[in-house]
């Protein structure tokens, strides 16, 4: 059996790569291919293919944007999202979108083939990469603002006495929020706890 693919992407060269793969891989079969939203959800309307993979660039024509409005066409439309910058909020976003799958451009020719087979089948698919920085975004979401201030003057350096000083707090309060922080991010140090909000983001320095 063969799963029939639709390629949406607005990179003509890594289009082409992909619809490559699908053409030779004995587990795909190429639906059909677009460079746009508005093209591919047509294209999706007339072909109803297994899964869909999108990579679009612009503002106009985003993974976002094209995957809701596949999903608002059918409900049930299995996408994957394709993107070739490093994983970030928009993994959440496409994933909130209804995408069933996120990877990079980037990837090995055998973990495309598993996530398009995979998603086809019904499952979803995150390479480990970003399934762990999705994992890091929700750990430090789960921080309150006091937390997230405390976090930062503790990437500066600082001591407890130090930070106290700076929020106004005693320092066995300063103590227990980062306790607390530690706790949420399953960090076993100060310096994970920083390592981790930078990843995300959170802290920037300089």
């Amino acid at each position: 059996m063969s799963y029939s693919v639709l390629v949406i992407d607005d990179y003509p060269l890594l289009r082409r790569g992909i619809v490559s793969v699908v053409k030779f891989e004995p587990l795909l079969e190429l639906a059909g291919e677009t460079d746009g939203c508005e093209e591919g959800v047509a294209a999706y309307a007339s072909l109803k293919p297994d899964v869909v993979l999108v990579n679009l660039s612009n503002a106009r024509d985003s993974n976002v944007r094209a995957i809701e409005s596949l999903r608002a066409l059918d409900p049930a439309a299995r996408i994957v999202s394709v993107t070739c910058l490093e994983p970030g909020e928009d993994v959440r976003e496409v994933l909130r979108a209804g995408a069933r799958g996120c990877i990079r451009a980037d990837v090995s020719i055998d973990e495309l083939v598993t996530c398009i087979v995979r998603v086809a089948r019904g499952g979803s698919y995150l390479p480990a990469s970003v399934a762990e920085r999705l994992v890091e975004m929700i750990w430090v979401d789960a921080l309150s603002r006091r937390e997230l201030e405390i976090l930062k003057l503790v990437s500066t350096g600082k001591t407890n006495k130090d930070i106290g000083r700076v929020a106004g707090i005693a320092e066995e309060t300063v103590k227990s929020h980062v306790n607390r922080i530690l706790s949420k991010l399953g960090a076993a140090s100060r310096t994970e706890a920083v390592n981790l909000a930078v990843r995300r983001g959170v802290i920037k320095f300089a």
